[in-house]
């Protein structure tokens, strides 16, 4: 039974793009202002975490306010990512995750 157990483990890691992953929650306060997102996912390149949301309790749209394109848009770090909502008091849930091969994603080129 164990060895099933292990077997079918082996085969989702590797039938899923994603590595590493954190699901957390989330609180924005007011409406198009930067929020910094904490995580532990320690990615190489602070850009290559990804984000989904799994929950909401509230309406409104989450976005990334991309540097060059937004006036003061807030940088993400290895530790953090910074989004924003078009509504003021967004609540919801977020995974957040780094695919096991990043694919490059440059929002300026679309």
């Amino acid at each position: 039974m164990a060895t099933d157990n292990v077997r079918l483990d082996i085969e989702l890691h590797n039938r899923t793009p994603v590595g590493r992953w954190e699901i957390v929650d989330v609180e924005l306060g007011g409406a198009d202002l930067d929020f910094v997102i904490p995580h532990n996912l320690k990615p190489s390149n602070p850009y290559d975490v990804h984000y989904s949301v799994i929950k909401q309790t509230t309406a409104g749209v989450l976005y990334e306010a991309v540097q060059g394109s937004t006036p003061n848009a807030k940088a993400w770090e290895s530790d953090y990512i910074v989004l924003r909502s078009d509504v003021a008091n967004w609540k919801g849930r977020l995974l957040l995750f780094i695919l096991k091969r990043p694919i490059p994603f440059v929002p300026l080129d679309l």
